[in-house]
């Protein structure tokens, strides 16, 4: 506990709590460790230092990467952001010079299904493009069986009901 006049000048106030030793080296450690022995130690503190340091930068540099593409693949209506994410990171890592506009470039040509499409047609259907002289619902059904193609099966079915409706 520390009296009034203690507290008045500021004495007392880290009581209770630890202070943590950031492991720096400064100017003051080298009178206290004396000899040999503290300059070898003081050595190999700072290579510690030296290798987190490096750690350190190669941590921001990479989350800098990651903020980049993120930007990049949202900026491109990526459908799953965190795959494509993944495999543009891969891209980049594999990369003589990392270029990570040039890999999502990359990703957008190589794998467009990661992607939304910016185009007028890409609604789930579009618009009905029959005219006059359509043909007969037999055909229709054969191109449509043939095709697979949705837009002419519901082709085939106008047509059908459309025969249908007349008798």
């Amino acid at each position: 506990m520390s009296t009034p006049d203690e507290r008045a000048l500021g004495a007392g106030e880290d009581e209770g709590r630890e202070v943590e030793d950031s492991g720096a080296v400064t100017p003051g450690d080298v009178g206290e460790l004396g000899g040999g022995e503290g300059v070898l130690e003081l050595r190999g503190r700072l290579q510690d230092q030296g290798v987190e340091l490096e750690q350190a930068r190669r941590m921001i540099e990479r989350l800098e990467r990651r903020e980049r593409i993120n930007e990049l693949l949202v900026g491109s209506d990526a459908v799953d952001l965190e795959v494509a994410r993944l495999l543009t990171e891969a891209a980049v890592e594999g990369m003589d010079r990392p270029d990570v506009r040039e890999a999502v470039e990359d990703l957008k040509r190589h794998k467009p299904f990661l992607f939304r499409r910016r185009d007028a047609r890409a609604g789930a259907m579009p618009a009905y493009e029959g005219g006059a002289g359509e043909g007969s619902a037999e055909a229709a059904a054969e191109r449509a069986s043939e095709s697979g193609d949705r837009r002419d099966l519901l082709r085939y079915l106008r047509l059908r009901r459309k025969s249908t409706r007349g008798r």
